[in-house]
């Protein structure tokens, strides 16, 4: 029981010292892949990654659009003090490698995608910047009320990041806006009283 103890304790004082291993990779990237030689056929491919960190494994999807187009989760990944390793298979002959840099702001590095039918390889570079959340849509077919309101803040709220201050400042910023103008129709589409 004092080992447990003193284990929980040991883990405390680590996240206060660290507190970037607190928190852990929990990202949305999208961008293109540039291939090295665009003459030899190769395009530019969009893509969006979804990374979560499970203490040095990644798990996640990543999905290509035209011109191809799939959508599949990660085989395996790592991050190892920010050097993140992915793999997946995006198709039975289509298998993506991405490796680089990633932290919460952005994933940047080099991909090798591999066509087992054709074997042929194409690599190139990638520099996918951290997808904003989609912002909170308060449901206008009601009329707003002081208690929709606060939901709508609080659901608000929550999408905001935590892992960048200034990008969850400008989000609470954004938040408390739309809470002043719920407010504000609130009160202009409640009855009024006759004062008599």
């Amino acid at each position: 029981m004092v080992d447990r103890r003193l284990a929980h304790l040991a883990l405390l004082v680590c996240v206060g010292l660290f507190p970037a291993l607190a928190s852990a990779l929990d990202a949305t990237y999208e961008g293109v892949l540039e291939p090295e030689r665009r003459g030899s056929g190769a395009t530019t491919i969009p893509i969006v990654v979804v990374l979560r960190d499970l203490g040095g494994a990644l798990e996640g999807t990543v999905k290509t659009s035209e011109p191809l187009k799939a959508s599949a989760p990660i085989g395996s990944g790592s991050n190892i003090y920010g050097d993140c390793k992915v793999n997946v298979d995006l198709t039975k002959t289509f298998t993506l490698r991405l490796y680089g840099r990633c932290d919460p702001q952005s994933f940047t590095g080099f991909y090798l995608l591999l066509d087992k039918q054709k074997r042929a390889t194409t690599r190139g570079n990638f520099s996918l910047p951290r997808k904003a959340p989609e912002p909170v849509k308060l449901d206008t077919r009601r009329s707003s009320t002081p208690p929709s309101c606060l939901k709508a803040n609080t659901q608000c709220l929550i999408a905001c990041p935590r892992e960048d201050e200034t990008a969850g400042f400008i989000c609470s910023n954004r938040c408390r806006t739309k809470l002043q103008t719920c407010k504000t129709k609130a009160n202009k589409s409640a009855p009024l009283l006759d004062a008599d």
